[in-house]
């Protein structure tokens, strides 16, 4: 551990500087156990400052709420993570460890972190007689989610198609989170093709189905793969209602006082494109404000200083992985 520490001296001031910025009052924030006493949370902030992993992005401190980690090794740690710190702090208050009376909803608490509004009834709402595990699923392809629908697409082709080498272009129209989340078009490596929503469909239309063995590293470099990867360019967005549908909401902010500019090269005239835009001037008393812009729409805020920067970012209903 000193020699972590001694090695990372420059790294750990720095990041705790970068963490007071965004949240002066939650240097620790990114502990992810609740209920600790202010021992356990000195003896985690010392872990924090000694531990160079937990620095560089492994996600018992980095969370998975940071996008950046996908396809890194980092976010496959997290699941298994969670679970355990789960565990970890049911294990804790079996042995009588003390915290806070409000972990959750006190004015310092979590949800006054991760979020601007939050309705703490849905924590014990139902409690010990609905179990929201059972409204979830398991995913049929080890990979994003959010791909599953093109996967279904490429594997429905992929009994139509003898030769996929034939192929000439192929044009994915999903939902604009897609490309967001799943737009590497040419992983280097497993890690990485699971958020390759064009890796996936390449795999279904190549192999006929879509398993562990199409995200092993040697599968994912090989040549007729890559080739049907190269082919293959994500839509803007999904549809041609959808990108109306942007541009209505872009239209109704300019309306409510926001200014709006488009950039970049020109875009087709002609089908689910819009032109990249960047608002401006969007007061708290406009709605586009709180809404979510699925598309390249972003929004720019002027902040008085940092505390004001700190208000505005969590003026979000959102949360933080929003702002």
């Amino acid at each position: 551990m000193s020699t972590v520490v001694e090695t990372h001296t420059d790294i750990v001031p720095r990041l705790e500087a970068a963490a007071e910025r965004v949240q002066r009052a939650h240097k620790a924030a990114a502990t992810v156990i609740f209920g600790q006493d202010q021992v356990i949370e000195r003896t985690l902030i010392t872990i924090l400052s000694g531990g160079h992993a937990l620095l560089i992005g492994v996600p018992g401190l980095a969370k998975t709420l940071l996008v950046e980690t996908l396809g890194t090794m980092s976010k496959s740690v997290s699941v298994g993570n969670a679970a355990r710190n789960g565990m970890l702090s049911a294990l804790l208050a079996k042995e009588g460890l003390a915290g806070p009376d409000a972990p959750l909803e006190g004015q310092r608490g979590f949800l006054a972190v991760a979020c601007a509004r939050a309705d703490t009834s849905c924590i014990t709402e139902g409690l010990g007689r609905e179990w929201a595990l059972l409204s979830n699923t398991y995913k049929p392809y080890p990979c994003g989610i959010v791909a599953h629908p093109a996967i279904d697409g490429g594997l429905a082709l992929s009994t139509k198609i003898a030769d996929v080498s034939a192929i000439e272009a192929i044009t994915l129209r999903c939902h604009p989170l897609v490309p967001e989340l799943m737009g590497n078009p040419q992983p280097a490596d497993g890690l990485q093709a699971r958020f390759s929503a064009i890796h996936g469909v390449a795999a279904a239309l190549c192999d006929g189905q879509v398993g562990l063995a199409q995200y092993e590293d040697g599968r994912v470099v090989r040549d007729d793969v890559k080739a049907l990867r190269a082919k293959t360019t994500l839509a803007p967005l999904s549809s041609e209602k959808a990108a109306n549908d942007l541009k209505e909401q872009i239209r109704q902010a300019v309306a409510h006082g926001a200014r709006a500019e488009e950039v970049g090269p020109a875009v087709p005239n002609r089908g689910a494109f819009v032109q990249p835009t960047i608002l401006t001037e969007v007061h708290e008393d406009n709605p586009a404000r709180y809404w979510e812009f699925f598309g390249p729409v972003s929004l720019l805020f002027r902040a008085k200083d940092e505390d004001d920067a700190v208000r505005i970012a969590n003026d979000s209903p959102f949360g933080l992985g929003g702002s």
